[in-house]
């Protein structure tokens, strides 16, 4: 595992903000990539995953301090190869994420039986999944089971899903706050489904070869689609 520092500065005559001296961390394929993201790496830093395959399941549990205005991000180092999420043919989970200010770019998803999605999300706020490819998944790819304040699943490819994203929260979980868009979606049984309390953008996705397109129900937020 490399190790690279990005010194941030800041300077305003405003009340401070804290300073976080940014960290990259190059992994490569073999290493404990989670253990590097929850117990290495601090909130707000970087993790970039060299090409190869690298198992779940992990839980990617990250929250910055309240003064902290950095992302934790995980993300493939070289965008032409990038990095392979697997199954490791037994967790009922391959990635999860909790917590505030997260992006998971770049990433490969596949080979998943029904009932693992691929990344589900546990809550909390500013969370991202982008320019990520799932592919021959037999369920979900992207599950939402708690309520997310700023969730933005944008510039994605799904082939051969089940279904692409799903939100079903019961009304009275609380409110999610949803940016679905400039997807494509290549072949899926179902490309969304949205429920419960939300509001949002459903926006400039394109399914092509879907059983069932976006089925969204009425939130108590939902005419902000």
């Amino acid at each position: 595992m490399l190790r690279l520092s990005s010194s941030l500065v800041f300077l305003s005559l405003a009340p401070a903000v804290q300073a976080h001296d940014t960290q990259i961390f190059d992994v490569s394929e073999g290493e404990d990539w989670c253990s590097v993201i929850n117990t290495v790496a601090v909130p707000g830093d970087i993790v970039r995953l060299g090409p190869g395959d690298y198992p779940g399941p992990c839980l990617i549990d990250r929250t910055p301090p309240e003064e902290q205005d950095e992302y934790t991000m995980v993300m493939s180092l070289n965008m032409d190869k990038p990095a392979r999420i697997v199954y490791d043919g037994e967790s009922d989970s391959l990635v999860q994420v909790l917590g505030e200010q997260i992006m998971l770019l770049s990433l490969v998803f596949e080979d998943l039986p029904e009932d693992v999605p691929a990344v589900e999300v546990l809550g909390q706020r500013e969370i991202w999944v982008r320019y990520s490819r799932f592919e021959n998944l037999d369920g979900t790819a992207l599950r939402v089971s708690a309520p997310v304040e700023g969730l933005h699943l944008v510039d994605n490819v799904f082939d051969l899903v089940g279904k692409a994203f799903e939100l079903e929260l019961g009304q009275g979980q609380g409110e999610t706050h949803l940016d679905l868009g400039d997807n494509l979606i290549l072949e899926a049984a179902v490309a969304a489904e949205v429920q419960g309390d939300w509001r949002g953008w459903i926006r400039d996705n394109v399914a092509l070869d879907v059983g069932q397109g976006f089925l969204v129900g009425e939130g108590a937020h939902s005419e902000d689609l």
